[in-house]
């Protein structure tokens, strides 16, 4: 998976007003985007590598297609990642259709893949290059070839020496990018929440005291979070649609939907960008909020729960923050005697998967240890009611009510029996105010399907759900 994009702490202020954000996110569009180009014939993106689709990489008349898209809807900036160890033979024609498109350009991109021939292109189409590693020599080559907006990516690996590195690209007007730490990139994950937020600190004063630079956010714990989600997304090669680097969680690609619709249809990034009220404990009242919602990145590859607390800042180290999987009990108003799923395993974009081991006890077991083939809807009904509830804080789930109103293309393939684990997968088709669709499968753990089906239900609102329960 290819983690490298704008991750980075926010060392200077974002290149839109706050006017600017609200908007955008009334309008579930753009400021900016990320571009992601491969050499290969594959996409490498987390959904090719897991193996879930194994896309080739868009053509160029794709690529041209999606700027056009992304600048309909908003954007001014674009950023293209071309982190192989040779530049993308398109790069260039690419490059011109975001210059037509009148789009801010920079290029993550190794220091080496870049020669001088292209190093004159990209001053002559004044592109900010970040080099996605420190290399001294290529920030000296590139300097002298003309580029001007020059940074470099720098990683919590090194911490022991980021300060005098900080100082050093200072020195030399190269502005320095330090990644948020995550998990699963460069073994950051040994580190501590009070080891980072040191040097954070520290970065924050060297700044401060040697360079007269301010940063947006001077609190170690609110730069951790750069909060592009509110304004941006990640375009893989092959199309597929992420909110960021570091999220990989496919909402939807632009070969089967436009930008607009996979944006203005995503639970993900409606979440996200409704941060104070969806994020939980403890970011959600975290003194910080108004400015930081943590890493979303950070809290998805450590819980599962991309709306977790963030595991990694200092002010959680104390925290209790939930990991996936969790028990379905207190997710569901369900009753043990009528409760059809055990765990919520995973949650997506617009879907969630469950587990359930039927039980011998079961009311929907007959004498022969045969679970009754009705009980699958009550699985896919209650895996939706699970999803939902997950995102709610503990004050709402006494609210979480529902009702099953229709059931559509049912098909039951074999029977389970005492004992069987089973794996529930329900996605979200659509939502019409309190009313939605739900698709819905019930796999064997060996992989077999058992059953499939469409389920409609009701959800009512807050002030409905206050006059049902008593």
């Amino acid at each position: 998976m290819n983690l490298l994009g704008d991750t980075s702490i926010l060392t200077r202020p974002i290149p839109f007003s706050t006017e600017d954000v609200v908007a955008c996110i009334a309008r579930t569009g753009l400021l900016s985007f990320e571009l992601q180009l491969s050499n290969a014939a594959h996409c490498d993106c987390a959904t090719c590598e897991a193996g879930l689709t194994r896309e080739v990489v868009l053509s160029l008349d794709e690529i041209c297609d999606v700027i056009r898209q992304a600048k309909e809807i908003g954007a001014r900036h674009c950023i293209v990642v071309d982190s192989g160890t040779s530049l993308n033979a398109r790069l260039v024609n690419v490059l011109d259709e975001l210059n037509r498109s009148s789009l801010d350009v920079e290029l993550y991109a190794a220091g080496d893949a870049i020669d001088d021939t292209m190093a004159e292109q990209l001053a002559a189409r004044d592109v900010a290059v970040s080099l996605v590693e420190l290399d001294e020599l290529s920030l000296a080559r590139l300097t002298k070839r003309g580029i001007r907006r020059l940074a470099v990516q720098l990683y919590f690996r090194q911490i022991s020496s980021l300060p005098a590195i900080w100082r050093r690209l200072r020195n030399s007007s190269v502005e320095p990018q330090l990644h948020i730490a995550h998990p699963k990139m460069y073994d950051e994950g040994d580190l501590t929440a009070s080891q980072m937020s040191h040097v954070v600190t520290e970065l924050i004063r060297i700044d401060r005291d040697e360079f007269r630079i301010s940063w947006p956010v001077e609190s170690p714990h609110a730069a951790r979070s750069n909060m592009r989600h509110r304004y941006a997304c990640r375009i893989a090669s092959c199309g597929m649609v992420y909110a960021s680097a570091d999220l990989p969680i496919p909402m939807g690609s632009v070969r089967t939907e436009t930008l607009r619709d996979i944006l203005s249809l995503s639970e993900v990034l409606e979440n996200i960008r409704d941060y104070r009220t969806k994020v939980k404990e403890p970011c959600r009242t975290c003194s910080q909020s108004v400015d930081c919602y943590g890493s979303r990145g950070a809290a998805y590859a450590l819980t599962g729960d991309y709306l977790a607390g963030d595991p990694l800042c200092e002010r959680a180290e104390s925290a209790e923050i939930a990991s996936l999987p969790v028990p379905i009990a207190g997710l569901v108003p369900h009753g043990r005697s009528i409760r059809m799923v055990d765990e919520l395993v995973a949650v997506g974009e617009r879907r969630a998967w469950t587990s359930y081991t039927v039980p011998a006890d079961s009311q929907f077991v007959d004498e022969m240890g045969r679970l009754d083939e009705t009980a699958y809807v009550e699985m896919i009904a209650q895996s939706f009611a699970a999803s939902h509830g997950f995102h709610l804080s503990a004050d709402e789930r006494p609210l979480h009510r529902g009702l099953l109103i229709g059931i559509k293309d049912l098909t039951i393939v074999s029977q389970a029996v005492v004992g069987d684990r089973l794996r529930i997968g329900v996605h979200k088709v659509t939502r019409f105010g309190d009313f939605g669709v739900v698709d819905g499968t019930v796999h064997h753990e060996d992989g077999r399907l058992l059953a499939a089906g469409q389920i409609k239900v009701w959800r009512p609102s807050d002030e409905q759900a206050k006059a049902i329960i008593p």
